[in-house]
């Protein structure tokens, strides 16, 4: 904020915080400040005044743009709620002191609306669990009328589509980088990045076609349940006038943010049954299939918000509430991405040696919290060794003979399917290079209700041997991997062929290990998500 205006506006904020400053009587002054906003509750009356700030999405550092969107805000929500927004008016210095509607020249222009009882908020209203199925359903109706009747055109879906779309959620990533580690962790932002570009990618026709059916429309675009009141039927405020490619959306966005919010407030009968009214009214069953992705981003939106704010009022103010609200938003997004990846399976991470089967099992494991199992542990188990007691023995000799081997798969297939069985995913982490040993896993999935899906990992001859070489007798490696033995292995390898109705994916591992892993997760939820 540039620091002249910031002074300025200091003094206007404290003025307007005296009865004397309103051309009206006031029965009740208070202010409330937003990371945009400030505005003031006169009883009756609100005035709304606009910060002179730059966030790169929003620009309100003249005068001249403050009143355009001024103007442009009353205009926009006349469409939605007529009564309460009363119109633009002026606020001018006269004789030592600011008065709004003021006669002299105007320093600064404010939002003129009708006042809302703020505990008929239906956020309010939710926090002392007072709406039920019937309000929810009249609010379902409303914007259902309301999308019905906002206008669309090629204009309006260009700054809708799929393209802008991108744009928006990299910008939002860019925006909340800053948030990694003090409101969210660096695997949780990384899992809400995977889910968004795989999920894009996979669903691109679906985006493209309801662009074409006019589905993108001059919506609201910050439809959360503080926005929402039910106060002489169903009220909502504040859409979005400062940035077209925030308000011009698919109108599953509107649908998916208040969903998103209810589902904050624990209210997922409400959600549900307010997605459901609106499907009903507005025949448009096909939002459904975007619902999660869009309330991932909404959720992402709402962390973000709550972060600036934060931002804004550290380090003078407490401001424990908002901290928890971003981390609680960031939380359930990252839920919404959890649902991404498919329910109870079964991965089979495969491949030669060195080519980072292990890690890549074991991080897998790690970030979604699933059974890992390994031959390598497994076999060592058997032959009662330590798992770091290397076995260094020719290729299909010792404990790498075919009927040891054998017996380290059953025992690996016998434990999978117990836990697969008990409902929890698993990660098997072998070479898997025989095409029977994949098949009889595969089956064990299936017998358990998992979904299977086979990894096949990848990696430059010169890449795998400079790991092998790297580790051969590393303190604490499992694996007997050796380079001498590749070539054997690899001649031993029996390709892995696509199977009807099992997802088969292929991972080049080279490259920094983050970046990898980043891109087996959007392999496989792009798998998942296209399933």
């Amino acid at each position: 904020m540039n620091m002249a205006l910031e002074t300025e506006q200091v003094a206007l904020v404290e003025s307007l915080l005296t009865p004397q400053a309103y051309p009206h009587a006031v029965s009740r002054l208070r202010k409330l400040e937003t990371h945009v906003s400030h505005l003031f509750f006169t009883g009756e009356t609100v005035y709304k005044i606009k910060k002179p700030v730059d966030l790169g999405f929003l620009d309100f550092t003249t005068l001249e743009k403050r009143r355009h969107y001024c103007d442009r805000e009353v205009e926009l929500n006349r469409r939605i709620s007529p009564r309460i927004y009363l119109g633009v008016v002026p606020i001018s210095f006269e004789a030592g002191r600011y008065l709004v509607e003021g006669r002299g020249t105007p320093v600064e222009y404010a939002v003129k609306m009708k006042q809302l009882p703020s505990h008929r908020a239906l956020s309010e209203l939710l926090r002392h669990d007072q709406v039920g199925k019937r309000e929810i359903e009249a609010v379902a109706a409303l914007i259902a009328r309301f999308h019905a009747r906002a206008p669309t055109s090629l204009a309006i879906t260009r700054r809708g589509d799929l393209r802008t779309i991108r744009r928006n959620i990299r910008e939002n990533f860019a925006q909340t980088r800053p948030c990694v580690s003090t409101l969210l962790t660096r695997d949780e932002f990384d899992d809400l990045k995977a889910y968004s570009r795989a999920f894009m990618r996979a669903h691109a026709a679906l985006f493209e076609r309801r662009a074409a059916q006019g589905r993108v429309r001059d919506g609201h675009g910050d439809l959360h349940t503080g926005n929402v009141f039910l106060s002489q039927g169903v009220q909502v405020i504040d859409c979005i006038e400062f940035n077209e490619r925030f308000r011009c959306l698919d109108v599953a966005e509107d649908i998916a943010f208040l969903a998103m919010d209810l589902d904050f407030f624990g209210r997922a009968d409400l959600s549900r049954a307010f997605v459901s009214r609106y499907v009903e009214l507005s025949g448009d069953s096909e939002l459904l299939e975007l619902l999660d992705f869009f309330k991932v981003y909404r959720a992402h939106v709402r962390a973000k918000v709550s972060a600036l704010r934060l931002e804004q009022l550290a380090p003078f103010t407490p401001a424990g509430h908002l901290r928890a609200q971003a981390k609680g938003y960031f939380r359930l997004a990252h839920g919404y991405v959890e649902k991404g990846f498919g329910g109870l399976t079964c991965y089979l991470v495969a491949g030669l040696m060195g080519t980072g089967k292990t890690f890549l099992s074991r991080e897998l494991a790690r970030r979604r919290d699933l059974l890992y199992l390994s031959s390598d542990i497994l076999r060592k188990e058997l032959a009662g060794s330590p798992a770091e007691q290397h076995h260094f023995e020719d290729y299909g000799q010792g404990i790498y003979s075919p009927q040891f081997t054998e017996k380290t798969y059953v025992r690996m297939f016998d434990q999978a399917e117990e836990a697969l069985s008990a409902g929890r995913s698993v990660v098997l982490d072998a070479s898997f290079s025989k095409q029977d040993h994949r098949r009889r896993a595969i089956a064990r999935a299936r017998r358990s209700g998992a979904r299977p899906v086979i990894l096949e990992c990848r990696a430059p001859e010169a890449e795998i041997r400079r790991r092998l070489v790297e580790r051969t007798g590393e303190a604490g490696a499992v694996s007997d991997g050796r380079w001498e033995l590749f070539g054997k292995q690899a001649a031993d390898w029996e390709p892995i062929r696509p199977q009807a109705e099992v997802a088969c994916l292929s991972l080049d591992t080279a490259g920094p290990k983050a970046l990898v892993v980043n891109r087996l997760l959007e392999q496989l939820l792009e798998q998942s998500l296209a399933g």
